[in-house]
């Protein structure tokens, strides 16, 4: 049972999930139909239009466009608490079931599984073993929206850690501002009144849009669909995010199509909707399976809070 607990730590992880660039902003030059007439100073005068420098720039485009686009600098919050809240990781003997998302007399939680991933560097490459990050371009807490990455950086496990692009490609996002009201909570009618509940994100906050999104770890797919994230901002501006919910729907046919890596040593046909309740194999009761637009799956709700941290993207 252990092994199967752990071996969802990792998937369960990345769901609490390439490359970072910058979104360049243009800038806008206004140049006569007429064409430039050159003084005798050296800048060059337009009949009836802007000022224009020798190297394109005029008084209403501080950036030259010789120059080009000019690269946003991001701010990056790294997930530093994270909390599987719904479903409940439940194992089964012939006579039993046990759910070990959290502290129980196996000892065996999920959740405490997941802090010590994001803690240490059980593999002695220098990085943290699990490093979510949010990267703002720009943080901008106070427009309607702006983009926002959601990545699994590779973060040193020396202090102080600063982190850049990892393996996979960072899944770009719109984060949508509000300064009132709630940005995400859980659907209702999809939650199983599990304790500690599914936290909700009150403002000032951001909730990204609906979207899928595709997350891999150890060779391990997951396709989810209806996905978003959301947190509180932590000051202004903000110096971390807390409240943070990210919810997504995990079907029921992809969690049927999901294996476990043989290497864990549970064979090669373990499916991750064995170790979830109502899921193929599982016998566990009361079921956690919701459904969506007639499909059967799993909502998956995890609350986290997250802290800034240095960031640099690739070079091109």
């Amino acid at each position: 049972m252990f092994s199967v607990a752990a071996a969802v730590v990792a998937l369960l992880a990345v769901a609490a999930c390439g490359d970072n660039k910058g979104r360049p902003i243009p800038a806008d030059a206004d140049v006569d139909r007429d064409g430039p007439v050159a003084t005798a100073d050296g800048p060059v005068a337009t009949p009836d239009g802007p000022v224009a420098t020798p190297d394109g720039a005029t008084p209403d485009s501080p950036t030259p466009p010789a120059d080009g686009p000019v690269a946003v600098t991001p701010t990056a919050f790294r997930l530093t608490t994270l909390f599987l809240r719904d479903p409940h990781i439940q194992v089964s003997s012939d006579t039993d079931c046990f759910d070990v998302t959290d502290p129980n007399p196996l000892g065996i939680a999920v959740n405490d599984l997941i802090a010590t991933n994001m803690t240490t560097d059980a593999d002695g490459d220098t990085f943290l073993d699990f490093s979510p990050v949010l990267i703002f371009r720009p943080l901008g807490a106070g427009a309607p929206s702006g983009p926002v990455d959601f990545a699994i950086a590779r973060c040193t496990a020396a202090m102080p850690t600063s982190c850049t692009t990892g393996p996979a490609a960072p899944t770009p996002m719109t984060a949508t501002n509000a300064a009132t009201g709630t940005c995400l909570a859980p659907i209702s009618g999809t939650t199983s009144g599990y304790t500690p509940p599914v936290g909700t994100t009150p403002a000032a906050c951001f909730a990204t849009a609906d979207q899928p999104l595709h997350i891999e770890l150890s060779g391990i797919p997951v396709n989810l669909i209806h996905t978003q994230i959301a947190a509180t901002y932590e000051g202004d501006p903000a110096t971390g995010l807390t409240s943070g919910l990210l919810r997504g729907f995990l079907t029921e046919a992809e969690a049927d199509m999901t294996f476990l890596p043989a290497s864990l040593g549970l064979g090669d046909d373990v499916r991750l909707s064995l170790l979830l309740s109502g899921g193929n194999g599982n016998p566990c009761m009361p079921s956690d399976k919701d459904t969506v637009d007639g499909v059967s799956g799993w909502w998956f709700y995890l609350n986290f809070t997250a802290a800034p941290v240095p960031w640099t993207d690739p070079a091109p």
